[in-house]
């Protein structure tokens, strides 16, 4: 917890540095203290991760959300898709996704065990905090921001049934173990499917996924791009993909002389990962490639 005289930031653990931020009068640190720190204090000496808070991605517009369920409909689907079932998928035809890591040591963190929250839990909570603590969205004045604080623990304590206490306990339990509660909450998943093409491989490693696919031509350029992204989002909201740090995918395709050939490929970084889960189908999924890094498309798709 940063004194009077130390810049307040967070933690960025792509880069291992910490990041000050504009100093604010904070209640927050204040509660976090008396209810956690002194009994944690333990384990805060062998150190914790934290991640950088996510950046909400841009709205589409009207035009965008109509042009993403135009193309949701005529985009080449399996034959037994329609529009309204890619909308929103009955629940069963989600895989099973099973979370490696029950949650905390029992005998290290009795108190924390106690709860019988997973990691995928645990995970999602401290998102949340995450979330509600970035400069763009915490008060700057006194006064709101305790009650700012009052309200994010109350929101916590109401979405994941426990006590305000236990929330602010959880928290900064993550806060102090990311990296293990993280690598301990990867999804493990053999039954991923691809809304458009055909689903090559799925391969993770420590935070980061690789997904395979191969695809056919749609009725535009501008369409066959978009299934891509299409099937990622789909994967990030309901197939588990969300847990991880970062997704690389890539897909090829038939080309029109016999050969097959890569046709493209991206990153979908944490921040973004973190949106497109958290807004779900308020997240249009067409733009997804306005937010993605190393995009590369074919030529021939392009124009």
């Amino acid at each position: 917890m940063a004194k009077d005289n130390q810049p307040t930031g967070y933690y960025d653990p792509q880069t291992g540095t910490f990041v000050p931020v504009k100093k604010k009068k904070k209640v927050w640190p204040w509660i976090v203290a008396a209810v956690v720190i002194v009994p944690l204090w333990g384990a805060f000496l062998r150190g914790g991760n934290s991640e950088p808070a996510p950046t909400d991605a841009e709205n589409a517009s009207e035009a965008e959300v109509a042009e993403t369920e135009l193309e949701a409909g005529e985009t080449e689907a399996p034959e037994t898709e329609t529009p309204a079932q890619e909308t929103k998928a009955p629940e069963n035809d989600a895989p099973e996704t099973e979370i490696v890591g029950n949650g905390a040591d029992p005998e290290q963190w009795p108190d924390i065990a106690a709860l019988g929250l997973d990691n995928a839990v645990m995970l999602s909570l401290y998102y949340d905090y995450q979330t509600a603590l970035t400069p763009e969205n915490y008060p700057s004045d006194f006064d709101e921001a305790a009650a700012y604080e009052a309200k994010m623990s109350a929101d916590a304590a109401k979405k994941y049934n426990i006590t305000e206490k236990q929330a602010n306990m959880v928290y900064s339990y993550v806060l102090m173990n990311f990296a293990k509660v993280r690598n301990d909450g990867y999804p493990v998943n053999t039954d991923y499917k691809i809304r458009y093409g055909d689903l090559l491989s799925v391969n993770a490693s420590g935070g980061t996924v690789v997904v395979k696919a191969k695809i056919s031509p749609s009725y535009s350029n501008k369409a066959t791009v978009n299934q891509n992204y299409f099937s990622v989002c789909d994967m990030i909201k309901n197939q588990g993909l969300d847990l991880y740090d970062e997704i690389q995918y890539w897909a090829v395709a038939d080309m029109t002389n016999g050969t097959e050939a890569k046709v493209i490929s991206f990153t979908v970084p944490a921040d973004v990962i973190r949106n497109v889960k958290e807004l779900g189908k308020n997240f249009p999924d067409n733009t997804l490639g306005n937010y993605v890094t190393d995009l590369w498309i074919h030529p021939s798709l392009e124009g």
